[in-house]
């Protein structure tokens, strides 16, 4: 019995200190691959920064503001799940009211647009802290992140995304109203 007890633990050794290895090395791997999650380039503000190459001024200043952000968010965020949760209970009502259900739905609404002005505020705040080689980039970056459109301008005005050479409008993605070749869209 001693025995099956000593390969049991030794097999969960060995698999356990196996997979350590392997998360640890992929993380080792991954870091300097675009194409991955855990990948610099899709971590969060540290990687924004680098990315920037903010001085340590605009570092706290940035700081400061997102920080300023986040807490704002994280309490309207929780005003919206409450509102949620009160939507959910008058769906789920026999006798629910169209017009409390709209009512509701407008405290919503009001607050997902509070946070939205609130973000689009943040945005502003921050590009008045870059110079403008700066802002280049950061809108860039914001344009691949919201409208999943990462249009690069070369030197003879030619739009591309990555390696691909589209010929649609990006004004089709949220983007703007060039297109993917560098012409005006229709």
């Amino acid at each position: 019995m001693k025995r099956i007890i000593f390969i049991v633990a030794m097999i969960l050794l060995v698999v356990v200190n196996v997979s350590s290895l392997a998360t640890i090395g992929y993380h080792k791997w991954c870091r300097y691959r675009e194409y991955c999650a855990l990948s610099r380039s899709r971590a969060g503000s540290e990687s924004l920064y680098s990315m920037l190459a903010l001085s340590a001024d605009q570092i706290v200043r940035m700081d400061s503001l997102r920080k300023s952000l986040a807490g704002e968010t994280a309490k309207t965020e929780k005003m919206i799940l409450k509102e949620k949760s009160e939507l959910m209970d008058l769906l789920e009502a026999s006798a629910a009211s169209r017009e409390n259900i709209h009512a509701v739905q407008g405290r919503i609404d009001s607050l997902q647009a509070h946070l939205q002005n609130r973000t689009l505020f943040s945005i502003l705040e921050e590009k008045e802290m870059l110079t403008s080689e700066q802002k280049k980039k950061y809108f860039s970056i914001l344009r691949e992140r919201l409208c999943g459109c990462a249009v690069n301008e070369t030197a003879n005005g030619v739009y591309s995304r990555g390696d691909e050479k589209m010929n649609i409008p990006c004004s089709q993605n949220g983007c703007s109203d060039k297109t993917m070749e560098g012409g005006e869209s229709e």
